[in-house]
């Protein structure tokens, strides 16, 4: 009797067959890995423009009630490729203690805003919240 080496045709396809299984497995698990990636390194790096973007705005409302004294104001600012559009309304307005020696009293100079943010970034959007002093 003859001895045969080699492989059938049968166990060459199922080799294959379990072959392209798992690189198509490997290949998709990849794929979400890199999306997953690229969302945590766009939330990232709106995480990391906030504080820029909070004091800018900071900036932007004191400039904006400093003349006028508006209860309310509003803006936007681009910073790093993130758009944030932003709007504060006053919740106090005080002014400051009056003078111990002459009994003076000052008009309303401080006022404090709450600031409600909206950043985008590409079809990401986030909305968060803060307070702001003014004088």
């Amino acid at each position: 009797m003859k001895c045969v080496k080699g492989f059938t045709l049968i166990e060459v396809l199922l080799a294959a067959i379990i072959l392209f299984t798992s690189l198509a497995i490997i290949a998709d698990i990849f794929k979400g890995s890199t999306l997953l990636a690229n969302k945590a390194s766009e939330t990232a790096r709106m995480y990391q423009v906030h504080p820029t973007a909070i004091s800018a705005i900071k900036s932007q409302l004191k400039d904006k009630v400093k003349v006028t004294k508006a209860a309310d104001a509003n803006g936007q600012i681009i910073i790093f490729g993130v758009e944030y559009n932003w709007q504060a309304q006053r919740v106090v307005f005080n002014s400051p203690p009056p003078d111990s020696i002459s009994g003076a009293e000052y008009p309303n100079v401080y006022g404090i805003y709450d600031v409600t943010v909206e950043a985008k970034l590409g079809e990401k959007i986030q909305d968060f919240t803060f307070k702001a002093a003014t004088w």
